[in-house]
C-alpha cells in the first residue's frame, strides 16, 4: 500500500524540478538492492529481526516523505529523499522477506501455489494501496495521507513481529 501510494502520487505532488525523478530513481534502486541483499541476511539472521526492522524503516520513510512534502526548501528535499531511500529499503526487503516467510510456512508441495498467491497479493496490495492513498489524499492532502499510511504500517508491526518469531530461523553456518 505504502509503496504504491508513494510511486503514484509523489510525482504529482512535486512535478516541478528533478526532485520527483531523483526520488523515484532512488526508490527503485534501493528497492532492487535490498530485495536482492536481504536474501543473504535472512539466511544468516532470520526473519525475526529483519521483518519488524524493515517495516519500521518503511514507517520512518513515510513520515520523512510526509514531512518533506509539508515543508519547503532544501531541508524538505532532503527529507523526501531520505524518506524515499528508507521506503525503498523497506519495500524491497519486505517483498523478499514476506515471500521467504510464506514459503517457509508452507509444505514443499505447496510452493507453486504459495508463490502465485503471494505474487497476486503483493501486486494487488500495491495497486489497491495507490487507489486508497489517492482517495484519502483527495480529501486531506498527500502529506497527511502519507502520515496516516505510516500509522497503518505501525498498526501492522505486531503482526510482523509475530510472523518473524514463527518463521524461518537462521541456518547453522
Amino acid at each position: 500500500m505504502a509503496g504504491g501510494g508513494l510511486v503514484t502520487f509523489l510525482p504529482i505532488e512535486r512535478p516541478d524540478g528533478s526532485l520527483a525523478a531523483v526520488a523515484l530513481l532512488l526508490f527503485g534502486v534501493s528497492t532492487a538492492v535490498c530485495r536482492w541483499r536481504v536474501g543473504v541476511l535472512v539466511d544468516r539472521v532470520g526473519a525475526r529481526v529483519l521483518l519488524p526492522a524493515t517495516l519500521t524503516c518503511g514507517i520512518v520513510g513515510m513520515l520523512l516523505v510526509a514531512l518533506g512534502l509539508a515543508t519547503d526548501g532544501a531541508a524538505a528535499a532532503a527529507a523526501v529523499l531520505a524518506g524515499v531511500l528508507s521506503m525503498g529499503v523497506a519495500y524491497g526487503a519486505v517483498q523478499n522477506l514476506t515471500l521467504v516467510v510464506a514459503l517457509a510456512r508452507a509444505d514443499e508441495d505447496q510452493s507453486t501455489t504459495v508463490s502465485a498467491v503471494w505474487n497476486a497479493s503483493y501486486d494487488s496490495g500495491t495497486a489497491i494501496g495507490a487507489l486508497a492513498v489517492g482517495a484519502v489524499a483527495a480529501g486531506i492532502g498527500l502529506p497527511a495521507t502519507y502520515t496516516l499510511t505510516a500509522v497503518l504500517l505501525a498498526v501492522v508491526l505486531p503482526v510482523a513481529v509475530a510472523l518473524g518469531r514463527t518463521a524461518l530461523r537462521p541456518s547453522a553456518r
